[in-house]
């Protein structure tokens, strides 16, 4: 999907000149089973950038582009773009995780939802992002990350003071984010984070 330049080019052997016409399309048909393809691509530390393509299409649809912080939460619209549009930039965000959704209202009364996507910020240099706070027992610890593509597998360890480790976390993704669930009782925990650059201690209190 995306905008493209077709050029096409006649040349006259005989009198050694040519002649070029070009002519621009967009493409915007989704190769797969989903209604709404979204994507969610971070610009920089404030700014998400989100782009998407529908297998069906009206010059007079409407799009309502919704945006919450945690899946449990209720979408909040955002804004609502009309007509042959297809992408918008969320700016102004602070570091944290964000969860998108597009709905596509089509003349006829029809509605399609895009799949969830999901983006993640960081402040700059950041690398992990930990939010620092007093949890109460039996609530999570909300960890992002975002490393190189080069990074490989992230490994996560919580321990208690002594060392002892109380959960182990892998995943497989340069970029995301995970919960952390609370240990079974209260204290000082630390969570280590394998980065490339080595590993990255957080301490985290559970009371």
């Amino acid at each position: 999907t995306g905008e493209y330049t077709v050029s096409f080019t006649l040349c006259e052997p005989f009198q050694q000149c040519c002649h070029t016409s070009r002519q621009r399309f967009t493409v915007n048909c989704v190769l797969s089973a989903l209604d709404i393809n979204l994507r969610a691509a971070r610009e920089n530390a404030t700014t998400i950038n989100l782009s998407w393509a529908v297998n069906e299409r009206n010059p007079a649809q409407r799009f309502f582009i919704m945006r919450k912080a945690n899946l449990e939460e209720a979408w909040k619209v955002l804004h609502v773009a009309e007509g042959e549009v297809y992408a918008y930039t969320d700016r102004g965000l602070l570091p944290g995780r964000y969860f998108y959704q597009v709905s596509q209202s089509m003349p006829t009364g029809s509605v399609f939802l895009s799949n969830i996507a999901e983006a993640v910020l960081l402040p700059e240099g950041s690398q992990v992002l930990v939010e620092q706070q007093v949890r109460a027992v039996s609530e999570e610890a909300l960890v992002i990350w975002s490393f190189p593509e080069e990074a490989g597998k992230i490994e996560m360890r919580l321990t208690d003071v002594a060392g002892r480790i109380i959960h182990t976390f892998r995943a497989d993704q340069e970029e995301g984010s995970i919960s952390i669930p609370s240990p079974p009782s209260a204290g000082i925990y630390i969570l280590q984070v394998d980065t490339p650059a080595g590993t990255q201690s957080f301490r985290l209190i559970w009371q």
